[in-house]
């Protein structure tokens, strides 16, 4: 697949998926998630995402495990899935630490989370 096609499936998942705030770790770990079966008409731009995050992701430590994340804009995104074939839900949060407490809040205040 070339650049160009690969950039347009990752930015068309990121743009038109769906993101669901994380509720249950709203004050101990804010993210975002998508899941591939809520989006069956984005499938291969979901995989491609999946496949970007596990082949030119970099690794980062969370709870004693490591993961491989992707920078694509302001989010860093990752699977917590051992495979990109296995790989059901990706997660997303502000890549700049410093703007994760102010995002967070706002999203919490958007689901009517106190």
């Amino acid at each position: 697949m070339n650049e160009q096609k690969k950039n347009d499936r990752v930015t068309k998942m990121i743009e038109y998926g769906t993101w669901i705030f994380a509720k249950t770790y709203a004050k101990s770990s804010p993210h975002e998630y998508a899941l591939l079966k809520t989006h069956p008409e984005l499938k291969d731009d979901f995989m491609e995402l999946a496949r970007c995050i596990f082949e030119e992701g970099y690794d980062e430590w969370f709870y004693g495990r490591r993961y491989k994340y992707l920078k694509v804009g302001d989010f860093k995104y990752w699977s917590m899935d051992r495979t990109i074939e296995t790989t059901d839900l990706i997660n997303r949060v502000p890549y700049d630490e410093s703007n994760v407490e102010s995002w967070a809040e706002k999203r919490m205040k958007e689901c009517n989370i106190k």
